[in-house]
């Protein structure tokens, strides 16, 4: 007799290769045109007693970020914040960094190109 007790959310929910198009789909059709997608800057689970529902946040080409949910069961829906990326926070911060350090990379490498 299988358990129908509904299971926390908690797990590995990294998406497959044609649900994370699905889902690139979904995302541009909420920020329409003119705006890209920067990066994915990780994935999260919501707060809840029961256990939290997993989500991905990206942050897009005008700095404010875009939330995907519904990964656990395949309800996907996609929400675009009024809120730009706060450079104080951790994932803020650690972006941020990153994105710098590729900038010092690629400058490097252009000075390299120019010798």
């Amino acid at each position: 007799m299988k358990d129908t007790a509904k299971k926390p959310a908690y797990g590995n929910y990294k998406p497959s290769a044609q649900k994370q198009a699905h889902i690139d789909d979904l995302i541009r059709k909420a920020i329409g045109k003119g705006v890209a997608v920067e990066a994915c800057i990780g994935m999260r689970n919501s707060y809840s007693k029961k256990g939290g529902a997993p989500y991905q946040r990206y942050v897009l080409s005008n700095g404010r970020t875009c939330f995907v949910g519904g990964l656990h069961n395949d309800n996907l829906t996609v929400s675009v914040s009024d809120k730009k990326l706060d450079p104080k926070s951790f994932t803020g911060r650690r972006y941020f960094e990153k994105q710098a350090r590729k900038e010092a990379r690629a400058a490097k490498a252009a000075k390299k190109v120019v010798k």
